[in-house]
């Protein structure tokens, strides 16, 4: 009964991992083309502080009601250190994700992001000491694979375009370099702190530190559509880094990597979908015969990687659940 009920609640933690990070790769596949609207009337420090703005009061009214704001008089002087830090790091990821946007194109900029997946990844063997099998080594190199051919004709269009390029290449890169030192403290601060109240703290110290450099003029000139694409913008913030606080929860910062990297997949889909709806704003993106196969070992990667960690822990819980 014991085996039975420890393989039943790892099955559990593993699907609602599993259905977390796919809601974060969901919404942030999506957000690229809600930026891209909204860049033509805001600029991106003045959009990511309003995603800040929003993102606080929903979060700080949930924390208020659900008694979790007593969880920061737990904290001692290192934990606000080490919470700080986490704060200031997603800030730089958000700031220089979107200026990267002024020098090279979103596609571009798309293929340069994928390597915050395997910060995540290594990072977790690092920090976490997590392990690694052979068969997941090899299905990490395959989805490294799979992206190479995925990106490749984008590739070899960024880099033909040198005018400002290396700028764009450095703030991308950097972004997703902070990124995964965000996920990291997060990771270890989940410890004291809920993910809700580690955002909420995010969320606050974000309004703070760019509202010198926002242009909040630009406001009165927006539409009710600017300010419905805004919004989704602002509560994207919400569902996906909440999902994705959670999802850390129930599995390795390693397993979530994997999946993060799926991403760019949800983000030529909704591309596609948009370019019918509003051919005159989006144009697909064309994937050639190589680029399919890239996205064949992207998913066959992926799933292998989770699913060789998947049956590997059920296996040491049932061999812990043995009696003796």
């Amino acid at each position: 009964m014991r085996r039975h009920m420890t393989q039943k609640n790892h099955d559990t933690a593993f699907a609602k991992g599993l259905i977390l990070i796919l809601i974060s790769v969901l919404f942030w596949g999506i957000l690229p083309l809600a930026l891209k609207f909204s860049l033509q009337k805001l600029d991106g420090v003045t959009i990511t502080w309003f995603r800040f703005l929003v993102a606080l009061g929903v979060c700080a009214v949930i924390q208020y009601f659900n008694g979790a704001l007593a969880q920061f008089r737990t904290l001692t002087r290192r934990d606000w250190t080490l919470l700080t830090a986490a704060a200031l790091f997603l800030i730089i990821d958000y700031v220089g994700y979107i200026s990267s946007l002024n020098y090279i194109s979103p596609s571009a900029s798309i293929v340069f992001t994928q390597v915050t997946p395997f910060f995540l990844t290594i990072g977790g063997v690092i920090v976490f000491k997590e392990r690694m099998s052979a068969l997941q080594v090899l299905c990490f190199v395959l989805l490294f694979a799979g992206l190479v051919l995925f990106f490749h004709d984008s590739l070899i269009s960024a880099l033909t375009t040198e005018a400002m390029l290396w700028q764009g290449v450095f703030l991308t890169v950097g972004a997703a370099l902070f990124w995964t030192f965000y996920a990291m403290l997060q990771k270890k601060l989940s410890q004291k702190l809920s993910p809700s109240n580690i955002l909420l703290f995010t969320y606050g110290l974000a309004i703070v530190v760019l509202f010198p450099a926002s242009d909040t003029s630009g406001f009165a000139a927006l539409t009710p559509l600017d300010w419905s694409l805004l919004t989704f913008c602002a509560f994207n913030t919400i569902i996906a880094y909440g999902a994705f606080a959670e999802a850390l929860h129930y599995w390795d910062a390693s397993q979530v990597g994997s999946v993060l990297a799926t991403t760019p997949l949800f983000t030529i889909a909704a591309t596609f979908t948009a370019s019918l709806i509003w051919p005159g704003l989006y144009t697909a993106d064309q994937v050639s015969l190589g680029g399919w196969i890239g996205i064949a070992l992207v998913i066959f990667s992926v799933a292998g990687f989770n699913i060789v960690k998947h049956r590997r822990t059920k296996a040491l819980q049932a061999l812990a659940a043995t009696p003796c």
